[in-house]
């Protein structure tokens, strides 16, 4: 399926025709947003031509849309999926910081502390340090005295190195479970039974902390919206505005937004895709009613584009950003995933 960064089809189904689809010159290049993959697109559309197999501009026209549609869904699920695991990273470290029993004589706990004691023995002594690590394990009291005083003068402190390579292996758990690994969903989902626990009550906790948080930041955020305001009123009050007719023609443009309120005859550039497409749909030899209908087929079709790049351009400078959805949405969503994780039946409740 198409849902990854870069997915590829299997190439045992792809046929001749599906690597000779036309070029969408006339509709645009395709609206992908940063890690998307061009030649997957390129494919879909390629498969669809094959199944279709088009007479004229028309089919080509409804490849184009479904293809597009077909794309946005595969991206939702995508972006669904990114957001769950997302999710499951913030959740489950602390989750597994309270049950996770650390087994000091792991071989995730002798790595860690032959590759300390390596960097902090004599350069002579070095290459022991894994002997070093096994012995200590093995609470060999000359072993014991070895590290300690090798801790100690290296400003060390053994509790503390315990802990952090406790969270170290907590977080690599984490990360395995997210990516399904079957020692690590089956190691934590253990841990979930002996608690009475489950991954969706873990995020549904997860999501009312942050909606809890951006509350508070919505807070400081109106307070400091209130001052900019007033700051901004006072400010215009001592401006006299742009001097320059170029200063003016810029500030006359401060609100615009997108400009999908204006016709396409508006834009020289748009009204010349028009006309070509308007061609390619009636023909060379068409009455004037056909070509008059063409060219409303080729203006809602070339507004149809508009409208795609300019959520395109939406979709990518918001996603760009840390704290893209308004904190409304994301309070909204917190507590329409709690109700649909609550209701959803528990054999498929986060099935890994």
């Amino acid at each position: 399926m198409l849902i990854g960064k870069c997915v590829h089809l299997d190439p045992k189904s792809q046929s001749k025709s599906m690597t000779s689809a036309p070029e969408l010159g006339l509709f645009g290049q395709p609206q992908l947003l940063e890690g998307e993959n061009a030649a997957d697109y390129q494919e879909l559309v390629a498969r669809l031509y094959a199944a279709v197999k088009t007479l004229d501009i028309i089919d080509e026209m409804f490849i184009t849309d479904v293809a597009s549609l077909e794309w946005e869904v595969l991206r939702w699920r995508r972006l669904k999926l990114n957001l769950i695991r997302a999710l499951e990273l913030e959740a489950l470290p602390a989750f597994l910081n309270e049950r996770f029993d650390y087994d000091l004589r792991s071989a995730h706990f002798v790595d860690s502390l032959a590759e300390t004691l390596q960097e902090n023995l004599p350069e002579n002594q070095a290459k022991s340090a894994r002997t070093l690590a096994y012995t200590y394990i093995r609470d060999n009291a000359d072993a014991v005295d070895t590290v300690n005083e090798v801790f100690a003068e290296n400003g060390l402190d053994m509790d503390q190195f315990i802990q952090d390579v406790r969270t170290q292996k907590i977080e690599e758990l984490a990360q395995q479970y997210v990516r399904r690994k079957p020692d690590a969903v089956a190691q934590i989902q253990k841990l979930l039974a002996d608690a009475g626990r489950s991954t969706d009550g873990l995020l549904v906790d997860r999501l009312v902390k942050r909606s809890k948080y951006l509350e508070h930041i919505e807070r400081i955020d109106r307070l400091t919206a209130i001052a900019k305001i007033k700051s901004n009123r006072e400010n215009a009050r001592a401006s006299t505005g742009p001097k320059t007719a170029q200063g003016r023609a810029r500030a006359a443009r401060n609100a615009l937004r997108h400009a999908l309120s204006l016709p396409v005859s508006f834009d020289p550039a748009l009204c010349g895709e028009v006309e070509a497409l308007a061609r390619e749909i009636a023909g060379s030899d068409a009455n004037p009613e056909i070509q008059e209908l063409a060219h409303c087929i080729a203006e809602a079709q070339i507004d149809l584009r508009r409208v795609r790049c300019v959520r395109h351009q939406f979709l990518t400078r918001t996603l760009a950003e840390p704290y893209y959805d308004s904190r409304a949405n994301t309070r909204a969503k917190a507590a329409l995933l709690g109700r649909l994780l609550g209701k959803a039946p528990r054999t498929y409740r986060w099935m890994p």
